[in-house]
């Protein structure tokens, strides 16, 4: 059984894929923390205090073909159905944390029905499914505390560091991602300025102009990505463009 927040289709907005069309899974839960606004304070991530994402709730999927239908059914809505078998399609396992559900059975019948499968996880959960997945994107996390979440998936297609991506003003440290650097093995690194939220409510982003008063915290953490990337330029900068252009 798959309990799943929402499936929708747009394009791909942040990273390495960023302007492809793409049909995005959101998975209920996390284990970083519960999605839930009364209980920011005690998810063990430092990002219970900025996620801006909902997945706390969901619909449950019995079969890994039941999951398909729907997204079939999302994807026939936007395109030619006599295209959905040929055409290049591209959906996005993502979350709260996917890889919490996500395992072989529906990946392989993703891959049957013609996706190619994209899967974005904070990398503390390693599974046999994720050797199946065409597309890697791991997003490492930092506890409150300010220490880095255990990191098992340590290889793939890109690595994305949200920065500074703390609480209490401790943020990843230069040597922090250095190590990351030196101790992964992925196509792309990235780095992304953290969207300021309003940490009571979801989706209340600065980026989509509802907290115009974050400017200087957003331009700030701009600035220092750009920093580190001018000393590292093995890094790259990611931006999150699905917000500036107001695309869900």
């Amino acid at each position: 059984m798959y309990h799943i927040k929402e499936i929708f289709e747009t394009i791909q907005g942040e990273g390495a894929r960023t302007g492809e069309q793409s049909t995005f899974v959101r998975f209920r839960g996390c284990n970083l923390w519960s999605g839930r606004l009364d209980k920011r304070d005690v998810g063990k991530g430092a990002c219970a205090d900025w996620c801006d994402t909902d997945f706390a709730d969901g619909v449950a999927y019995l079969r890994p073909t039941d999951v398909s239908a729907s997204m079939d059914a999302v994807w026939r809505k936007r395109h030619n159905y006599s295209t959905v078998k040929t055409a290049k399609r591209w959906c996005v396992l993502s979350g709260g944390e996917p890889m919490l559900q996500v395992d072989d059975e529906l990946v392989d019948c993703l891959h049957a029905e013609g996706w190619n499968v994209a899967v974005e996880t904070n990398g503390t959960i390693l599974n046999e499914a994720i050797e199946k997945v065409d597309w890697v994107c791991v997003s490492p996390k930092l506890l409150k505390d300010g220490s880095a979440s255990e990191l098992n998936i340590r290889e793939g297609q890109e690595l994305k560091v949200i920065i500074p991506g703390g609480t209490n003003g401790i943020g990843w440290s230069n040597e922090a991602l250095q190590y990351l650097r030196w101790t992964t093995d992925f196509e792309y690194y990235f780095l992304q300025p953290q969207d300021p939220i309003e940490p009571v409510s979801l989706n209340a982003s600065y980026l989509v102009g509802l907290l115009p008063q974050a400017e200087t915290l957003y331009e700030a953490n701009k600035r220092s990505c750009l920093a580190f990337i001018d000393n590292n330029p093995d890094w790259e900068l990611s931006i999150q463009t699905h917000k500036i252009q107001g695309i869900p």
